[in-house]
């Protein structure tokens, strides 16, 4: 219990640092304490990015109905996961309001997603089709397992740690 005086004693002081960390702690709650995504994520993730990238070349290619009830699918099943998974969590925090050890591996996290969809395009351009759906689908599997299962919960752990 705070007890407010004229002028600030060293107790004062104390109570103020004790209440403004357990208000971080409890602002950082969100972010370092949910339920961990399902081992499968990652392989959707990936599947349903490679089925977007195979629908467009299928769309390009001539099989525009094909291709879009392939789109469709993708997005469908992510949409699904999405509110699914929201409603898991019974939250879904906004990344602005992160600790900063969040945000950095979450800056991170979409810097290496924006470059690895200019690899995408780039082998759209360069490869057959077949080898671009192959690489979409590793790599953003890749990435993802790697910021869900290391960086992310290692990111948590500094916050933790921190806040102690």
């Amino acid at each position: 219990m705070l007890t407010v005086f004229a002028n600030h004693s060293e107790v004062q002081i104390m109570e103020d640092k004790d209440l403004l960390r357990d208000l971080d702690r409890a602002a950082a709650l969100p972010f370092t304490k949910y339920p961990p995504s399902p081992r499968w994520y990652p392989l959707l993730m990936g599947g349903c990015l490679s089925a977007i990238v195979a629908a467009l070349f299928l769309i390009f290619g001539g099989n525009r109905l094909l291709g879009a009830i392939l789109e469709i699918i993708a997005v469908l099943c992510f949409i699904l996961f999405l509110t699914w998974y929201r409603k898991k969590w019974g939250t879904w925090p906004d990344m602005k309001e992160a600790p900063i050890e969040i945000r950095r591996v979450y800056r991170r996290f979409y810097v290496a997603y924006s470059s690895a969809w200019v690899l995408i395009v780039a082998l759209a351009f360069l490869t057959s089709p077949a080898l671009t759906v192959a690489v979409t689908f590793s790599v953003f599997t890749a990435l993802v397992w790697v910021y869900e299962r290391k960086v992310y919960p290692a990111a948590a752990a500094l916050v933790r740690a921190r806040l102690a």
